[in-house]
């Protein structure tokens, strides 16, 4: 069964025995799916042949299942009912959920660059552990916004969400999290490769020329960087690049 629910998530309804391999196999699956795959959709039907060995009300309010039936019970056309009602609500709650994930989507996604936003940035932040941050500010961004206009900017924009995205190492995960201001999180990277990765990646984005139709541009960016932290990264990397820009 876990096999099987692992190669497929689009299946509606799973009737469980309650003794199979051991006398609570049924409700270890039930565990199993519900907190270890986190499948909440699943319509879970607990059967049994042996009520009296796990008390329903028990059954019910410690493992999450939509319905505990008897099989002595489940006559065909009852059987029938219950099939067609659980795809019915698994077809219910599907909808829910894919209407859910779709507005976090929106919420966490940069319109501009479809990369993760500073909202997606702060749910890692606020995760355990000492992390790594580096920020890259396009210098003088407003001035390209003014002469070449806001359409180009934009392009801009996105041809160097790309370009970060390509160079971006293993151990790394990229956000654009405001305008002209991207951020690359480091949680696998020691002090030193992070200082070769920036040096790296400034060298390169110095020496490239982003196309933009029939326009070229070269940029210059700031980097700052909050290396090896456990609070307030974002600050920190924000007073690193406020330094970076006056030397």
């Amino acid at each position: 069964a876990k096999e099987i629910l692992r190669q497929r998530d689009d299946i509606a309804l799973a009737l469980i025995d309650v003794v199979m391999e051991t006398p609570e196999a049924g409700l270890d699956l039930i565990n199993y799916i519900r907190n270890e795959m986190n499948n909440k959709i699943i319509r879970l039907v607990l059967r049994t042949g042996q009520p009296s060995q796990e008390p329903e009300k028990h059954v019910i309010d410690l493992y999450d299942i939509n319905d505990y039936k008897e099989k002595t019970e489940l006559t065909a056309q009852k059987l029938y009912t219950l099939v067609r009602t659980s795809i019915n609500q698994y077809g219910q709650h599907k909808e829910l959920k894919d209407s859910r994930d779709a507005i976090y989507n929106k919420m966490t996604t940069s319109e501009l660059t479809g990369l993760p936003n500073r909202m997606k940035l702060n749910e890692y932040l606020d995760s355990e552990g000492d992390k790594s941050l580096i920020l890259i500010n396009i210098d003088d961004f407003s001035t390209i916004n003014e002469t070449q206009g806001f359409n180009v900017g934009d392009k801009l924009l996105q041809a160097f969400a790309t370009y970060l995205a390509d160079f971006h190492s293993h151990g790394t995960r990229l956000f654009h999290i405001h305008a002209d201001i991207f951020s690359i999180l480091c949680d696998k990277l020691d002090s030193k490769e992070i200082e070769k990765y920036i040096a790296s990646l400034k060298m390169s984005i110095t020496n490239h020329s982003f196309k933009l139709g029939t326009l070229e541009l070269q940029v210059t960016v700031s980097i700052g960087v909050a290396m090896h932290e456990s609070g307030n990264l974002m600050q920190k990397a924000e007073l690193a690049i406020r330094e970076a820009r006056n030397v």
